[in-house]
């Protein structure tokens, strides 16, 4: 993938059980499982018991990252709460030739928006690894 430029095209739609392949490969890239905290080792029957979870959860809004119609990661925004109109939001970029390329920036801004206009919420939150520096040049 080429850096970013005005020619890739980033767009955030729901994530899909088709997705789950890609997701349970790079739950098991090290940088990825780390940075996000992952707690065992993924497997495709946990990803898609988790995507169908999602998929149903009020409090959940997982949206896989599409880099000129490419699948290249997620954001998530979990612990949805309605009465204080909040949410924590994760991201990563599990294609590793789409990182260090401003997407994550890029898909966070739309992610936000995302928050703001179409979930109505007012104020969004999230914890990252002091370790992870691309993550917080993002942020």
């Amino acid at each position: 993938m080429k850096p970013v430029s005005g020619q890739v095209t980033l767009h955030l739609r729901p994530v899909v059980p088709g997705d789950a392949r890609r997701m349970c490969a790079w739950m098991r890239d090290p940088k990825v499982s780390r940075n996000i905290g992952l707690r065992s080792r993924a497997t495709l029957g946990r990803t898609r018991a988790w995507i169908a979870k999602a998929t149903q959860d009020p409090e959940v809004r997982a949206l896989a990252i599409e880099a000129t119609g490419r699948h290249v990661g997620n954001i998530v925004f979990d612990r949805i709460d309605r009465y204080l109109s909040t949410t924590r939001l994760s991201i990563y970029i599990g294609e590793s030739s789409a990182r260090l390329r401003g997407i994550g920036t890029r898909a966070v801004l739309l992610g936000l928006r995302h928050a703001f206009t179409k979930l109505k919420l007012r104020k969004v939150w999230l914890t990252v690894h002091c370790e992870n520096a691309p993550a917080i040049r993002a942020y």
